[in-house]
């Protein structure tokens, strides 16, 4: 299978002193910056709740979510990349990692949706709605894949998963497109606005133990709260947004921009679906 990078990587006058810094440490290094912020969500339950009327799939908040870190992160060229031996590599599509809950199993599954900037809402939504089904059914490539790494001792398993991740951080290892089709994607997004899910004040997403998805973006449950406009308090939907992201590749500057235009994505949905198919296909082409 291609690889999904480019063949070199980042030239060095390319990369700014601090993240030369950075990138030297050894990985026990925290790198790690979290962007929280919040933002209205009046405007996306409205477009969702209209758009629902007239279409025949299904969409909820995820979806958008898909679509708006996918969008505005190829917008963001030098956020999509990934770590190999200390040296920065982009990818060549934006790809996406979403993490699934399956209550059956008690445990996450691990999507990828491959160049999901150039996705409609419904293509996105249908992806998910038919791994959800596969999850349900027990026929998900994740179930397969689970039962197949659980075989043989533990301490094969352990050792054998240690000198896999020491490989993959080092070298550019080939792609075979089963247990490791979910390492060529920069993101990992994360809805956490499930049926009984708390307020969220403050989060910080976890790390994969990858150097892929360096970047992750957490949305967390919308709730009502008074919010101020035009001078008076009324009620207001407001959902919180935490992005982290990795200063060996990026810094606040760079990253408080994305969090910006992502936070502009999401509170005006309507302006992503009104990009045509022609438009999707030139960018295509320019890729």
């Amino acid at each position: 299978m291609p690889s999904a990078l480019n063949h070199t990587p980042v030239d060095a006058a390319e990369i700014s002193l601090v993240n030369h810094q950075y990138l030297s440490q050894p990985v026990r290094a925290d790198a790690a910056m979290v962007w929280g912020t919040e933002l209205d969500a009046g405007g996306l339950l409205t477009f969702l709740e209209q758009r629902n009327r007239s279409s025949h799939m299904l969409t909820s908040v995820a979806h958008v979510l898909i679509q708006a870190v996918a969008r505005t992160l190829a917008t963001f060229p030098q956020l999509n990349c990934r770590i190999i031996g200390g040296r920065i590599y982009r990818f060549r599509d934006v790809n996406v990692r979403l993490v699934s809950y399956d209550p059956r199993h008690a445990e996450v599954d691990i999507l990828t949706i491959e160049r999901a900037d150039r996705a409609n809402l419904d293509e996105i939504a249908q992806f998910l709605w038919q791994n959800k089904l596969e999850i349900s059914a027990g026929t998900h490539l994740d179930g397969g894949d689970k039962s197949y790494l659980n075989r043989g001792p533990a301490f094969v398993r352990r050792w054998g998963s240690r000198l896999f991740w020491w490989c993959d951080r080092n070298f550019r290892l080939p792609r075979f497109g089963r247990l490791d089709r979910h390492l060529d994607s920069a993101v990992v997004i994360n809805y956490l606005g499930f049926p009984g899910a708390p307020p969220m004040r403050m989060y910080k997403p976890s790390k994969f133990p990858d150097e892929s998805s360096l970047l992750s973006v957490t949305l967390g449950r919308i709730e009502e709260r008074p919010v101020v406009r035009e001078g008076q308090v009324e009620a207001g939907n407001i959902a919180p947004l935490f992005v982290r992201a990795d200063h060996r590749v990026t810094d606040a500057y760079v990253l408080g921009r994305f969090v910006a235009a992502l936070r502009n994505a999401l509170t005006q949905p309507q302006q992503m679906e009104q990009a045509t198919g022609e438009d999707r296909f030139q960018q295509s082409d320019a890729a």
